[in-house]
């Protein structure tokens, strides 16, 4: 693999993680008018008094008198000079939030009124249809709002600067929001948080490649308990969103999020962006599982074995194209240098290897998990509407990769517990036999909760209650 993989705004690297290199704030004084406009934008702006989009349609004019900046962003196309793919981002983002708060305004308001969901406004003007795709094009993304260079990772900057990359909300400023509740905010800080670990968990990945190759067993325990240590951080961060998001107000910053892929009741026949695509187009919406920790886990560990045949696998696939072009060359490398990489760790480092590997398999388990109760509890508690923000069907989608979870779970238990392998349970010390013991317990613990909540799910009526009382019911600790 190699030592970073940078589009110069990420670089996936020891130093980085996946947290971009920097956030500009300010764009070239031609962009202005975009700028003052997306400022406008949230319902409340930071400054406490409604913006734009508490008063309905009155984004529809405001759109009408901003200026087409094509010919500013055409200019960035021939110039050359270090700062170019951070205004390009900053672009892409104000673009970004201001195409889909136009779109999807009228179903805001609907949702806001009575829960309801009326149709977005699909045509998008060409004096923002022009610039945000050659934006979008230069970048090397789609022209839809998503989660690496707009509301997520490219969407804050740090206050405060800490070495040791242990950060808090207070340590944190969202740029650009939709409803510009604490809610939102935090919502959006949480996911940043999470994402700050990240240096540490690609220097634990690069150094257990390292001593795979230098043949050091010692090393390599403990870069897993390391690897360990830094995935469990990562699931307490997640743990935040409890007390820092409330669950009732997550339904209405979420509309904006939407995307038209798997969204016909909302978008119909998808997008037309004027004087630009002749046809309707359709791009999946800003979702979490863009996001990059999890996936990469997947692959290393091998959880993508296990995922299964379904068109819920299929969509995940199609995700990558949705990831910055350097995160998907970095998943490509690291699928290779991942391959048979249980079997190295047993051959080794023998069952202790496989017993912490076996842990970090279940600290992915436990943030799907936590993600699942979110999706309970944030979503399915507060909407009938079975669409999840990328357009996968709600209430199937984290089971999904929950089972794949539990199936890769078993199978290195599985061979921990071959008879041939009896005979190394010497090499194991007193900790790690109560760690294997109590990962033992808990996997019967956690299949028959996936067991009754997907017998539930089954059902045409579905007690929505019932799966989240097993939760606490069945003894579950990812919350």
């Amino acid at each position: 693999m190699k030592d970073a993989y940078t589009d110069g705004f990420f670089n996936v690297s020891r130093e980085n993680g996946f947290i971009p290199i920097q956030v500009v704030k300010e764009l070239p004084s031609c962009y202005q008018s975009l700028v003052d406009l997306c400022n406008e934008l949230p319902i409340l702006k930071k400054d406490n008094r409604f913006g734009i989009l508490h008063y309905p349609n009155l984004i529809c004019d405001k759109i009408k008198e901003l200026p087409n900046l094509l010919s500013s962003v055409d200019t960035l196309e021939s110039l050359q000079f270090d700062n170019k793919i951070f205004i390009l981002q900053t672009l892409f983002r104000y673009y970004s939030f201001l195409v889909s708060s136009y779109c999807l305004e009228p179903t805001y308001n609907s949702y806001i009124k009575d829960k309801t969901y009326e149709k977005a406004r699909t045509i998008i003007p060409q004096n923002i249809a022009e610039p945000y795709c050659k934006v979008a094009e230069l970048l090397g993304c789609y022209p839809w709002l998503e989660y690496h260079y707009s509301y997520g990772l490219g969407n804050f900057r740090l206050i405060n600067y800490k070495e040791d990359y242990n950060y808090e909300l207070e340590d944190v400023e969202v740029e650009s929001l939709f409803c510009g509740d604490t809610d939102e905010i935090n919502f959006i800080k949480v996911h940043i948080l999470i994402n700050l670990c990240t240096p540490y968990l690609i220097t634990y990945l690069y150094d257990l490649f390292e001593n795979i190759k230098m043949n050091r067993a010692d090393s390599i325990i403990e870069t897993l308990k390391n690897l360990n240590t830094c995935v469990y951080n990562i699931n307490e961060k997640r743990k935040l969103m409890w007390k820092n998001s409330n669950t009732d107000r997550y339904g209405a910053y979420r509309i904006f999020l939407m995307g038209s892929e798997g969204n016909d009741k909302i978008f119909g026949d998808g997008l037309l962006y004027k004087n630009v695509k002749e046809e309707r187009v359709k791009y999946r919406g800003e979702t979490g599982a863009q996001d990059d920790i999890i996936p990469t886990l997947d692959i290393l560990t091998g959880v993508t074995q296990f995922y299964p045949d379904t068109i819920l696998t299929k969509y995940l696939h199609d995700l990558r194209d949705y990831r910055p072009k350097i995160i998907i060359e970095f998943f490509n490398d690291l699928e290779n240098e991942s391959k048979n990489l249980k079997d190295r760790i047993f051959d080794l480092c023998g069952k202790r290897g496989l017993i912490y590997f076996l842990s970090i398999v279940n600290e992915i388990y436990l943030f799907r998990n936590g993600h699942w109760q979110f999706v309970q509890n944030y979503i399915m508690n507060n909407t009938e509407y079975n669409v999840a923000t990328g357009g996968t069907p709600l209430n199937m989608w984290l089971p999904n990769q929950i089972k794949a979870c539990l199936d890769c779970m078993d199978d290195i238990l599985f061979s921990i517990n071959e008879p041939k392998f009896v005979s190394v349970e010497t090499e194991l010390e007193g900790e790690d036999i109560l760690l294997l013991g109590n990962l033992r317990l808990e996997q019967d613990r956690k299949r028959r909760l996936l067991d009754v909540q997907l017998n539930e799910l089954k059902k045409k009526m579905y007690n929505l209650q019932k799966i989240i009382d097993s939760n606490e019911e069945l003894g579950d600790n990812s919350v």
